[in-house]
């Protein structure tokens, strides 16, 4: 072998889970040994049972977890803490604790220090016991990541970003950069890496892994697949609606409008609403919520866990979604879009600039739902060609089923940087 490549896991995120899978395939056709390190010593069922239905088994080993420090239970009884209103305020709950806001403040900063050096002591007994010759993250705002992280830094190993998402945009501007090489997905995120304070040589432009097997789906097969699942005609106009996490009350609030909102128009013949819940409501069993939700629209035909809403798009209409970067895939595959922007001063992509989406406000939903459910106006919306090019250019890169080949080929070029790790 030509050493390990450590992908670190600190949360169940399915989507970057699947690329790291995927070049874990690769590399290890080019003889390298790809494991998954979990941070947190509590995903490993979870890891396993994801390769399992991936059909990819690679080794998955575990960092111990910190000890819990408790500064408000230490100087409460768990009666008073668990009879405590969630909506009391904070001063009250303190109060209560017999705990002054300097004192609290103080001992949880200095639980805060005590946690991550108990995570960065573990990582760098680890590291120099195995000396991994890189260690790939898509995840860094949590102890157990960036400890890891700055340990193999310390000892000289190369990190390489493989971020999540969309890649660092607008709102991660402000970060720092944890890494000393990062994958970019697009050339919006490599400018933003750049402005961040990456050099020029660390940034790998590569394209999205799932826009590999993309080409190889299509809308004839998926349209058969749905008929056969839930019972949607090959021809009917197919609405996707991609929920928030719902886990998360303003989200569920949001998710509750615009699903009443489009609710009236069905059920109708030669209509469907299709509903993605979002992946983190799946991934964390959480989607019990949603489900529950979903159930007073008997209507509403909802796409399993294992899903891939880029295939999903594949084989819808219309998509109606708030602002994420499902936006990007729907533009890639040319459906028409209506996507709902909650807060116009949140830190977005400049998406709209491109004019390849109708954006609207929760608030407008009943007076567009019309045109959403309707073939002939939403047929009506398709965006300006050359406009879609170029926003499919500037926010996807190219896909040309290359890009787990590109970061494969990132990853070799690191390592034969640091032929001495």
């Amino acid at each position: 072998m030509s050493g390990r490549i450590y992908f670190l896991v600190s949360i169940y995120d399915i989507i970057s889970l699947r690329r790291m899978l995927s070049i874990g395939k690769r590399l290890l056709e080019l003889g390298y040994e790809p494991i998954f390190f979990d941070l947190t010593s509590s995903l490993s069922g979870r890891l396993d049972s994801f390769m399992n239905s991936a059909g990819m088994r690679f080794p998955c080993i575990s960092l111990q977890p910190a000890p819990i420090i408790g500064i408000i239970r230490k100087n409460m009884p768990p009666d008073t803490i668990f009879a405590t209103a969630l909506d009391t305020p904070l001063s009250e709950t303190l109060h209560r604790a017999s705990v002054n806001d300097s004192t609290w403040l103080e001992d949880i900063f200095e639980s805060y220090r005590v946690n991550f050096r108990y995570y960065l002591d573990a990582a760098r007994i680890h590291v120099a016991s195995d000396r991994p010759r890189l260690a790939v993250f898509f995840q860094e705002f949590c102890n157990p990541s960036r400890a890891f992280i700055y340990a193999c830094r310390e000892a000289g190993i190369p990190v390489l970003s493989l971020q999540h998402g969309e890649g660092y945009m607008e709102q991660y501007s402000a970060l720092p950069l944890f890494a000393s090489h990062h994958i970019a997905f697009s050339r919006y995120n490599a400018d933003i890496l750049a402005r961040m304070g990456a050099p020029e040589e660390q940034i790998f432009i590569t394209g999205f892994p799932e826009a590999d097997n993309s080409s190889a789906v299509s809308r004839k097969q998926i349209r058969r697949d749905w008929n056969q699942q839930y019972g949607i005609g090959e021809s009917s106009h197919v609405i996707l609606a991609a929920l928030r996490p719902h886990y998360i009350d303003s989200y569920a609030e949001n998710n509750r409008l615009m699903l009443n909102n489009l609710a009236h128009h069905f059920p109708a013949s030669g209509k469907e609403l299709l509903v993605k819940l979002h992946p983190s409501d799946q991934a964390v069993g959480r989607g019990d919520c949603a489900m529950e939700f979903l159930a007073q629209y008997p209507f509403i035909k909802i796409l399993g866990a294992d899903e891939e809403i880029g295939h999903a798009l594949v084989g819808a209409d219309v998509l109606v979604t708030f602002f994420s970067s499902a936006l990007c895939e729907a533009v890639e595959k040319g459906i028409t879009i209506f996507a709902i922007e909650e807060d116009a001063s949140e830190k977005w992509p400049p998406w709209k600039k491109f004019n390849v989406m109708n954006v609207i406000g929760i608030d407008e939903l009943a007076e567009r739902s019309n045109e959403i459910c309707s073939p002939e106006n939403a047929e009506a919306l398709v965006s300006d060609n050359d406009n879609r090019i170029r926003f499919i250019e500037y926010f996807r890169g190219v896909n040309d089923g290359r890009a787990v080949e590109r970061i494969s080929a990132a990853i070799e070029s690191i390592l034969n940087q640091h032929k001495g790790y």
